[in-house]
């Protein structure tokens, strides 16, 4: 079937390490939707982080931020799908972040919080292009008189470290919210639900798209459930490995122009 909507990732999948995008894959992408192709972002950026680079790939399709926790039409500033994590369940998993010696943030109404300053709230800073602010979690979400929903909650540390929280945060957490990885050095844990995969199924029913009609392009675990879902899943070279043994095809790296060939392969040409 025609490929009319494409969902890709963008750390380490459309961005490259310098977190920019290449020219090729710019005009490719915009090549893509000249040809009345669908082209959304499927991050675990929250939509203030996410919108820069949807406003220079001129991407006007509703984009999927926080891991599939939000769908958001931009153009409209108009929410469209939220799933937010518990207050409670978000705090203990705060904890149990602490308590693995890993630093956390905390993203809260498309806020980034911390509670301490350090040198991996400045590398999360400069990789979001979000500046986060210093507070109390508990007393941030205790005090809020609408017993908010958690965004989303994140650890960062070495990558046998966060390998090693993938597996204890899942044995403790993993029957009340959702875990996986973004990068190796990243864990983000989302409401129990959220996923990539059903934000893109919610988002191709809001456009009245079959799955079979659509590409998906990623790297990490965080993208197995879209890539799974899609017609086409395409996985970057630098994938995570249980990426590649999902997805249907594995295209270049992200400092190869991936994204770019995958697009001309099954679309352009």
């Amino acid at each position: 079937m025609t490929i009319r909507l494409v969902a890709v990732d963008l750390d380490d999948t459309l961005l490259r390490k310098d977190w920019t995008l290449s020219e090729r894959t710019v005009e490719t992408v915009r090549l893509v939707q000249a040809r009345g192709v669908d082209v959304t972002i499927a991050s675990g950026r929250l939509p203030r982080s996410a919108a820069r680079y949807a406003e220079q790939l001129q991407i006007e399709c509703p984009l999927i931020c926080g891991h599939g926790a939000i769908v958001i039409d931009l153009k409209k500033d108009e929410i469209l799908y939220y799933q937010g994590l518990p207050r409670d369940v978000a705090l203990s998993v705060v904890d149990g972040i602490y308590a693995l010696n890993l630093h956390c943030q905390l993203y809260y109404r498309g806020v980034s919080w911390t509670e301490k300053e350090n040198d991996l709230s400045h590398y999360m800073a400069r990789l979001s292009g979000l500046r986060p602010s210093l507070t109390d979690f508990r007393s941030l979400l205790e005090t809020d008189g609408s017993q908010g929903m958690v965004d989303k909650v994140i650890a960062v540390g070495s990558a046998e470290a966060i390998e090693e929280a993938y597996r204890n945060l899942g044995r403790q957490f993993g029957a009340l919210a959702h875990i996986a990885t973004s990068k190796s050095t990243i864990l983000e844990v989302t409401a129990l639900g959220v996923d990539k995969g059903r934000a893109l199924c919610f988002l191709a029913a809001h456009l009245g798209i079959d799955r079979r009609e659509i590409m998906a392009i990623g790297d990490g675990r965080n993208d197995l459930e879209m890539i799974k879902y899609a017609g086409i899943g395409v996985a970057m070279a630098n994938a995570h490995p249980d990426l590649k043994e999902a997805a249907s095809f594995v295209t270049y790296s992200n400092e190869e122009d991936g994204v770019a060939w995958a697009l001309e392969q099954f679309i352009l040409k």
